[in-house]
């Protein structure tokens, strides 16, 4: 059986997706990471260092920036552009031309200084710990049936919660918590590895439906889905992915496209097969 290099958190990593979730996006962004489950945690671990944590103006600027920007979605990539936190801290005070990106610098500086990485230490840690073994093992599953996963590396984020990110040829994904289950898990990181097959343009397309480049966006999403149902079809993950379509609402997505999908689960997963 093929086995899935499952990467090391990383507090870095961790506190753009941090950030990035703490913006609560509108307008049929696919890039949103808002999850109040997530949040709550988040509040609710935050260790008592005195210092400000995000306030709501800064917020409100921020998502508005980030909603005005056609190249926002290029944030969730940021951790590509340091090593840690620390070589962030050395340049932050030099302005950036971009506002988005400035601000979006400021704000991770100040989420660090406010204690994110003692947050990360005591909460995030153990969970990694905790759900480490189940999650390689249920990689590996679906590597024996989805062999792009054994070709990138798989690495867990806490605030990703359902979502997934491909960056470069890393798969980041979230945990079995906060209501999402080891499968959704599982078949995110699928989806994102057979995603890593599909020709992408050099620019990343923006998944904002009112940015232009939306459409290639799509496509390559609608590659992946039907790749991935085409390797799932009748096979042992076969129902867990049906449940998964559901979930992301696959149906729904092709649709707004002018696509006609099915709605039933078993159907739309042998429609996307087709494709």
């Amino acid at each position: 059986m093929a086995r899935v290099t499952l990467g090391e958190p990383s507090a870095w990593v961790d506190l753009v997706y941090h950030l990035l979730a703490n913006l609560p996006l509108t307008g049929g962004d696919a890039s949103n990471l808002w999850h109040p489950g997530y949040l709550r945690f988040a509040a609710e671990h935050w260790p008592k260092t005195g210092e400000r944590g995000l306030q709501p103006m800064e917020l409100l600027a921020l998502t508005q920036l980030y909603q005005s920007d056609p190249d926002a979605h290029r944030l969730h990539a940021f951790h590509r552009e340091y090593a840690d936190i620390a070589a962030l801290t050395a340049v932050v005070q030099t302005p950036d031309d971009n506002p988005l990106r400035d601000l979006f610098r400021i704000g991770l500086w100040g989420q660090a200084r406010a204690g994110f990485e003692a947050l990360w230490e005591v909460a995030f840690v153990p969970r990694y710990a905790l759900h480490r073994e189940a999650m390689q093992q249920a990689l590996d599953e679906a590597a024996a049936l989805v062999p792009e996963l054994a070709q990138v590396r798989v690495v867990p984020s806490l605030p990703l919660t359902h979502h997934g990110r491909l960056v470069g040829d890393d798969v980041y994904i979230g945990l079995p918590e906060f209501g999402v289950s080891l499968e959704q898990v599982q078949l995110q990181a699928a989806h994102e590895a057979v995603l890593s097959g599909v020709e992408r343009p050099a620019a990343k397309p923006s998944p904002r439906q009112a940015d232009g480049g939306y459409d290639a966006h799509w496509e390559m999403e609608m590659a992946a889905l039907s790749g991935l149902s085409r390797r799932l079809f009748g096979t042992a993950l076969g129902e867990a992915h049906q449940r998964w379509l559901q979930r992301v609402d696959a149906a729904a997505f092709a649709r707004h496209h002018g696509t006609e999908a099915p709605e039933e689960p078993a159907t739309l997963q042998a429609w996307l097969a087709e494709r």
